[in-house]
């Protein structure tokens, strides 16, 4: 996994599947790492010796998320083996994942307080020049920015591991690997955007904490939002 600056841990150059073992360190362990100054994640990939003798697994599966517009899939297989008396062992890995997750979402950008004038309230005078200083004496507070968006990911994984160790005698243990991953991660998103300016308002209704429940506006600024956002990562490390 990636190193972050927060408590969280970036996994994106990993695949779940090839995990086999994490170990959890709340204290710093400097045989793992002479750096660490906090906690530390093991990660322990799969080895031939792990389950010494021949072992086969393949797995495969569709995945079909809300409004993605079909069944995507996943597949991979692993194949280990030890031979020659257990002095020699080997593994193959790989596997593919393909995911598409279309979300949509409303959101309410910002909160702006002011005092409004009299004026623009619900049930107050017109607004004339003699009451354009006439404000409110309690706070008001609505919304800056109504946004609703349309997101589309697609998301294509592969990865590969190649591992060979040798095992002559108990106490020495050699081991040779090769892990391959390649993630492609591309965010189609688009949708539209209201703001709303205080001094715009009229026929303000607001509840006993001072949030805008309802009001009257001309055309707002409207704002029609799309972005393109790809990732392409991909890592070849080689371990001895």
């Amino acid at each position: 996994g990636g190193g972050t600056s927060g408590r969280s841990i970036d996994f994106s150059s990993i695949g779940a599947e090839f995990v086999g073992e994490i170990d959890v360190h709340k204290t710093p362990d400097f045989s793992l790492s002479s750096g660490d100054i906090g906690a530390t994640l093991n990660i322990k990939y799969p080895k031939p010796f792990d389950h010494p003798g021949m072992q086969a697994r393949a797995f495969g599966s569709e995945t079909d998320y809300t409004l993605d517009g079909g069944i995507r899939p996943a597949a991979g297989a692993l194949f280990s083996d030890t031979f020659a008396d257990g002095t020699f062992g080997i593994l193959l890995d790989g596997d593919y994942t393909d995911h598409h997750v279309t979300a949509h979402h409303v959101s309410n950008v910002g909160w702006v307080g002011t005092h409004f004038l009299t004026c623009q309230m619900a049930g107050g005078p017109a607004c004339t020049p003699a009451n354009a200083n006439d404000h409110n004496t309690f706070p008001s507070w609505f919304e800056q920015e109504y946004q609703i968006m349309l997101e589309r990911t697609d998301e294509r994984r592969k990865d590969g591991r190649a591992v060979f160790q040798w095992h002559p005698v108990d106490a020495v243990m050699v081991t040779l690997n090769d892990d391959y991953a390649d993630d492609r991660i591309l965010t189609n998103a688009g949708g539209f955007s209201n703001w709303f300016n205080g001094g715009a308002l009229s026929n303000v209704q607001q509840d006993a904490n001072g949030t805008v429940t309802d009001f009257t506006i001309g055309p707002a600024p409207t704002d029609l939002d799309a972005s393109i956002n790809a990732s392409y990562v991909k890592t070849n490390t080689y371990g001895l």
